[in-house]
């Protein structure tokens, strides 16, 4: 017995199944790279350690030209900390 299967439709603008990804990847990586100054700013919750009352938070700023990283450890991610972390980093 056949069964016939209806073919899936797709929007326009979706991937194909043998859409090349490697384009997107390379069109990307270039963005990211150039002049330094370009900074990327993240806030990690770090574990928290068998001999530490709470856990920590983390900031980190990251140079996407030259790979640069800065780093500091708080106790939260409150404003003040933030302020902080702003003014170290500049």
């Amino acid at each position: 017995m056949k069964v016939h299967r209806p073919a899936r439709r797709r929007w326009p603008d979706q991937p194909g199944p043998f859409h090349d990804l490697r384009a997107h990847h390379t069109t990307a990586h270039k963005e990211q790279t150039g002049e330094p100054g370009f900074i990327h700013i993240d806030i990690k919750y770090l574990p928290q350690m068998p001999d530490e009352a709470s856990r920590s938070d983390v900031f980190v700023a990251i140079d996407r030209a030259t790979r640069w990283a800065f780093l500091r450890v708080y106790a939260d991610q409150g404003e003040c900390s933030g302020v902080d972390f702003l003014n170290r980093l500049y």
